[in-house]
């Protein structure tokens, strides 16, 4: 599985930035196998969901997102976990080891 996030400093930012980071993790078997970073110039939520694609990402961690650009990242194939807050690798870490959706810490209230 391919896990992508975007950030700033290692933390968690929406896709609707300038000058972000996309930050992918290959996972298997509940470890993260590899990590890379590719800078991601943002431009339209559907340049962002190509970019994905084209990157082959399974699933988007990202903080509060907007129904349009769920739609258009639903329409592309990516899967989304939305409303979190962190540092991406912990979330990263959270999510392949299950306990993501069992400890609130990660969601914005």
């Amino acid at each position: 599985m391919k896990i992508a996030a975007s950030c700033r400093k290692d933390v968690l930012h929406g896709i609707s930035g300038s000058d972000l980071l996309f930050v992918f993790f290959e996972t298997d078997n509940g470890q993260i196998r590899s990590v890379s970073e590719t800078a991601f110039v943002a431009g339209s939520i559907e340049q962002c969901a190509d970019f994905l694609v084209k990157n082959e990402v399974d699933l988007l961690l990202t903080p509060a997102i907007g129904e349009c650009e769920k739609n258009i990242l639903d329409n592309a194939g990516i899967h989304l976990i939305e409303n979190l807050t962190g540092p991406v690798r912990t979330l990263v870490e959270a999510y392949i080891g299950g306990v993501l959706f069992d400890n609130p810490k990660y969601f914005i209230n």
